[in-house]
């Protein structure tokens, strides 16, 4: 097996400290020294690791950074050769903010992802805070696999890891924030987060490196529960409730191995789920 058939993955599962000055950028540089010295190659943070994920509109416009903040560019250079994954709230060129990742290499922005689907239910309220992206997004991997990301409730889109899968990505970047107590009414976020993480690389033979925040969340708190997940489903590491570096190896033959046994990516059918979203826009079927 050569280098470029394996990917030694990391999620850097840190605590939730928004407004502590340099404390997380501080905990991104640790976490991107360690996961160095222990040969990782693809490396996740939380969503909005590098500011806070934010309760409000107001703390939002407080914590927001440019893609090409000092920060940004600080971790991109510390991660040399090693592709990592920051959360951060984005303010955009047209003042808007946005819930983003960036893929950083090399000391430079390799691209950024705007978080789809903003979920406004429950305690939960991004759609009051954040404008949506418009469009999934991918990068390849030095070693030349092609990784795509989505933020949290995108990975909970069934259509958003539909196109994922057919755009055939190899491995998939979940930055998520997750506290218990989010949803409410008996729903148990961590153990949907693992039903849903281990049933899209299953169905779809894609691995998944996923990282969620440990800690205070106003009065509520995030349970941790990082996890890379490989092509057949199964929990290949899984972190607790402190914080963590969680690694495991993923490998591009046993992903292609996964999709020929269980060929869901080989006989997806865009044409047919294009032609019924049309004809379902042609109809008023009210709101869902």
């Amino acid at each position: 097996m050569d280098n470029q058939d394996l990917l030694r993955c990391g999620a850097a599962q840190i605590a939730h400290r928004p407004f502590a000055g340099d404390a997380l950028l501080n905990a991104h540089l640790d976490m991107i020294a360690s996961a160095a010295q222990k040969g990782v190659g693809f490396l996740v943070f939380p969503e909005c690791s590098l500011t806070g994920y934010p309760a409000d509109l107001q703390q939002a416009a407080a914590m927001a950074l440019p893609a090409d903040d000092a920060q940004i560019l600080q971790l991109a250079e510390a991660s040399s050769e090693m592709v990592s994954v920051i959360g951060f709230v984005e303010r955009g060129a047209d003042d808007s903010l946005y819930n983003a990742m960036a893929w950083v290499f090399r000391g430079a922005v390799m691209a950024v992802h705007r978080k789809i689907n903003l979920p406004t239910y429950g305690r939960l309220v991004e759609g009051e805070i954040f404008a949506p992206g418009t469009g999934t997004t991918r990068i390849h991997l030095p070693n030349g696999w092609q990784c795509g990301g989505l933020i949290c409730a995108d990975f909970w889109d069934p259509g958003l890891a539909y196109l994922s899968a057919l755009a055939r990505d190899a491995v998939l970047a979940v930055p998520f924030a997750s506290t218990e107590e989010a949803v409410g009414d008996g729903f148990s976020n961590a153990d949907g987060w693992m039903q849903i993480l281990r049933n899209h690389a299953l169905v779809y033979g894609m691995p998944v490196v996923a990282s969620n925040w440990t800690g205070a969340f106003d009065d509520m708190r995030f349970w941790g529960g990082s996890a890379i997940v490989d092509s057949k489903g199964n929990i290949a590491a899984c972190g607790g409730r402190e914080p963590d570096l969680i690694l495991a190896d993923i490998a591009l033959a046993d992903t292609e191995a996964a999709r020929r046994r269980l060929p869901t990516i080989r006989d997806l059918s865009p044409a047919i789920l294009r032609a019924e979203i049309q004809g379902l826009m042609e109809h008023d079927y009210g709101d869902p």
